[in-house]
C-alpha cells in the first residue's frame, strides 16, 4: 500500500523538477534564429543554454557549407578567434595559482625583447613611466594596440605596415612588437589589443611548452574538449564550418582553411571549437574552478578574474560617463544591473566570426551562441539574450 502511494508522488516531483529546467519560450529562440537564416543574415548558428548543471537547450539551425549543402549540427566546429582569450588567460591565472609568475611582474621578466619600449604622444616618442606587468596584458592596459581594422591610433596604423601577428611563431611575434610604441603608458588605459597575444608567449617562456601543450594538459584533457584545436585535424574537417561575408558570400570554405595547416599558435584568436567543448570551459569557471569534482584553479582566482580590473573611469562601456561594463582578467564584467540585457556580475566574451559566450553567476546561466559571419555583429546576443532571460 504505501508502495503503490510512493510511486505516483516520485513521478509527479520527478515531472516538476524537469518542466522547472526548460525555457519557456524556447519557440521564440528558435523564430529568432530561423529569421536571421531566412533573411540570410547568417549561413547557420547553434545555440546552447545550460541553467544550474543541465543543458536545457542545444539546438543547431542553417548550413554548416552552404555550397557543399551541409547542414548546421550541434558538434560541427567553428572558429572562435577571440573566445580563444578566456582561455589564454585562464592558463596565465594557472601559472599565478601555481606560484610560477605573479600578476604584477614586469613581463619583460619573461619576456626581454619588450623591455624598455616607447610611448607615441603627440609630440613624439618618450619613455614610458610604467613597466607592463601581466595584469596589464589580461585587461587590456598594456598599451599595445591589435591594428587590422581593431584600432584606429598611430600605433594601430604602425602595426598595419609590419604587423606582429603575422609571423610563424610567438617569439617572432614579441621580436617584431618590440620595434614598434606604445600608445599609451602601461597601467592607465583600457584599450583593446594584441595583448593576450603576448600571454601566450609569456606561457610558453615560463612553462617550457608549446602554447598546444599547455593547453592539452591543462585545461582541455582535463576537461575532455576534444574538439578545441589550433590546428583542426583532417578527420574532422567535414565536421568544419564554412565562414562567409555580407550576402552569404564565402569568405572561406572549410575545405581551404589555414586552420587545417601548421601557423602561430595564437592565445588571442588562434583555436576551433564545438559549443559542447565550450560549455566545459564556461562550466569550470560557473563552478568557481571546479569541475567533475575535480579542481583545476582556485576559487579565489575566479573571483579574481571575473571582477573588475580596470583603473578608476576605465571600462568597455559607457553611459553618461559612468562605466556599466568594465573587464575582469580575461572577460568583460557588468558593473550594473541591465535587466533582461544582463545582469549585475554577469562576464563574457565574443569572437571575430560572431561567436558568443555569457555567464550569469545570478541565474547560474552559461549561453554560447555560434556562428560564422563576418564583419563581426552582435545581432544574435544582442537579440537573444532578452528573450533569454524571460525565458528562465
Amino acid at each position: 500500500m504505501i508502495k503503490s502511494f510512493l510511486l505516483p508522488v516520485i513521478i509527479v516531483f520527478s515531472t516538476i523538477s524537469i518542466q522547472a529546467q526548460k525555457l519557456s519560450n524556447e519557440r521564440s529562440v528558435d523564430k529568432f534564429i530561423k529569421n536571421q537564416v531566412n533573411q540570410k543574415n547568417i549561413a547557420g548558428a547553434v545555440v546552447l543554454i545550460s541553467r544550474k548543471g543541465e543543458t536545457i537547450m542545444h539546438t543547431a539551425y542553417g548550413q554548416q557549407d552552404i555550397e557543399d549543402k551541409v547542414k548546421m549540427n550541434t558538434s560541427s566546429i567553428f572558429r572562435i578567434y577571440s573566445m580563444t582569450k578566456p582561455i589564454t588567460s585562464l592558463a596565465t591565472m594557472m601559472l599565478v595559482d601555481r606560484d610560477s609568475i605573479a600578476l604584477d611582474d614586469p613581463i619583460e621578466i619573461y619576456i626581454p625583447e619588450l623591455k624598455n619600449l616607447m610611448v607615441l604622444e603627440k609630440k613624439g616618442l618618450v619613455e614610458s613611466e610604467n613597466k607592463i606587468t601581466v595584469r596589464d596584458l589580461l585587461r587590456h592596459t598594456s598599451g599595445f594596440a591589435y591594428g587590422i581594422g581593431l584600432g584606429t591610433s598611430k600605433v594601430d596604423k604602425l602595426y598595419d605596415k609590419n604587423h606582429p601577428l603575422f609571423v610563424s611563431n610567438n617569439d617572432q611575434m614579441v621580436q617584431r612588437l618590440s620595434e614598434l610604441p606604445l600608445q599609451n603608458n602601461p597601467g592607465e588605459k583600457y584599450h583593446y589589443s594584441i595583448s593576450v597575444d603576448v600571454l601566450g608567449c609569456l606561457i610558453e617562456r615560463v612553462s617550457g611548452m608549446s602554447l598546444s601543450e599547455f593547453f592539452n594538459k591543462n585545461i582541455f584533457e582535463p576537461l575532455e574538449m576534444n574538439d578545441t584545436h589550433f590546428k583542426l585535424p583532417e578527420s574532422k574537417v567535414n565536421r568544419f564550418c564554412s565562414h562567409y561575408e555580407k550576402g552569404l558570400k564565402l569568405k572561406e570554405s572549410y575545405k581551404s582553411s589555414n586552420y587545417t595547416k601548421d601557423g602561430r599558435q595564437s592565445g588571442g584568436g588562434g583555436l576551433v571549437s564545438t559549443s559542447s567543448d565550450y560549455l566545459k570551459f564556461c562550466t569550470l569557471l560557473l563552478n568557481n574552478g571546479i569541475y567533475n569534482n575535480d579542481t583545476l584553479i582556485s576559487s579565489s582566482i575566479i573571483t579574481e578574474m571575473t571582477s573588475n580590473q580596470l583603473p578608476p573611469g576605465e571600462g568597455v562601456y559607457k553611459r553618461n560617463n559612468e562605466v556599466g561594463i568594465g573587464f575582469g582578467l580575461g572577460f568583460m564584467v557588468y558593473l550594473k544591473e541591465w535587466g533582461k540585457a544582463g545582469h549585475l556580475g554577469d562576464y563574457g566574451w565574443n569572437g571575430a566570426g560572431s561567436t558568443h559566450f555569457y555567464i550569469s553567476p545570478k541565474e547560474e546561466l552559461i549561453v554560447i551562441i555560434m556562428s560564422q559571419k563576418a564583419p563581426y555583429s552582435n545581432t544574435l546576443v544582442n537579440g537573444l539574450k532578452p528573450i533569454i532571460y524571460e525565458g528562465l
